[in-house]
């Protein structure tokens, strides 16, 4: 995955050609981190037996019949930081379908955690969904998903 800033296009250029949204489905962007390095999964399931959780089922297209998608992060943290984090769903229109539940998050370098979020799918419409990961409510990870029927 590339490290990106929040305003760069997929290829790296600000100011570069739009890309499709099919394309962007199947990428994940990393927004540049400032005091975290998240590494994020979009899965169906994980499994917690054992001292780490362990995420299943790794892909970037759900079926409504899945129910749910979750976002597992990684932190890989290299500064010091305390912050709100959760996840939010977007439509291809850019408004927000969904919010997952704030945790406060303790990040400390050479301190590795994990945080999962599950948002319910079931209902959606098929189509393209942006995933964010927010921190104090500004955007430190961002991923596509597809949603099937």
């Amino acid at each position: 995955m590339r490290q990106l800033g929040i305003a760069s296009t997929p290829d790296g250029r600000v100011g570069a050609a739009p890309v499709s949204r099919t394309s962007m489905a199947c990428a994940s962007i990393i927004a540049s981190p400032r005091a975290s390095s998240p590494v994020s999964t979009k899965i169906n399931r994980v499994e917690r037996g054992g001292p780490v959780p362990m995420p299943k089922d790794q892909r970037f297209v759900f079926s409504r019949r899945d129910r749910e998608l979750s976002v597992f992060i990684q932190w890989g943290p290299q500064a010091k930081r305390d912050a709100m984090g959760r996840i939010a769903l977007y439509d291809a229109d850019h408004r927000s379908i969904a919010r997952g539940t704030p945790v406060k998050l303790r990040l400390r370098p050479g301190e590795y955690s994990f945080t999962t979020w599950t948002l319910l799918i079931g209902g959606l419409p098929a189509g393209i969904y942006r995933v964010d990961l927010l921190l104090d409510e500004a955007p430190a990870w961002r991923g596509y998903v597809r949603i099937t029927d």
